[in-house]
C-alpha cells in the first residue's frame, strides 16, 4: 500500500551552501514524487531572513514563518519548548492522518541512494555538516 509522504524541516542554517546541499535530496525527492511535499518551518524574525533567503527561492518547498514564543525556564527547557512548537506547527501543515513524515532539519545533509540492495528499500547515509 503507497503511501503518502511529506518531509518538515525545522530550524535553520546559516551557510547558504550547507542549506543547498541539505534541501537538494528533499526537493530531488520532491521532482521523483517521493515526497508529496516539502514544508519548512522557521521564525519570522527579521534576523533570520537571510538565511531563509535561500530557501523561499526552492520553489518545491513550502516556508511557513512563525513568532517565536516566549518561553521561560533552562535553557534546556527553552529549547525543547522551541522545537515542539515548531514540530506542532509543521505538523498541523501535513494533510491527513495516515500521511508518513520525514522530520529533517537544515544544517544536516543527508545522501539518499536508492535502492537497497538488501531490501529493496530506500536508504540513506547521513553526512555531518560543520555549524552546530
Amino acid at each position: 500500500m503507497a503511501h503518502n509522504t511529506d518531509a518538515i524541516v525545522l530550524g535553520f542554517a546559516k551557510s547558504p551552501l550547507l542549506i543547498e546541499r541539505s534541501f537538494a535530496p528533499l526537493r530531488q525527492l520532491h521532482r521523483e514524487g517521493i515526497l508529496r511535499s516539502i514544508h519548512y518551518v522557521t521564525w519570522d524574525s527579521g534576523d533570520l531572513d537571510p538565511f531563509v533567503a535561500p530557501v523561499l527561492a526552492m520553489p518545491e518547498v513550502k516556508v511557513t514563518r512563525v513568532p517565536q514564543p516566549l518561553v521561560q525556564g533552562t535553557p534546556a527547557q527553552k529549547n525543547l519548548t522551541y522545537q515542539t512548537h515548531n514540530l506542532d506547527v509543521a505538523l498541523s501543515l501535513v494533510p491527513g492522518d495516515d500521511t508518513l513524515v520525514l522530520k529533517y532539519r537544515p544544517d544536516v545533509i543527508v545522501l539518499f541512494s536508492f535502492p537497497c540492495k538488501e531490501s529493496g528499500r530506500y536508504c540513506a547515509g547521513m553526512a555531518s555538516s560543520s555549524e552546530g
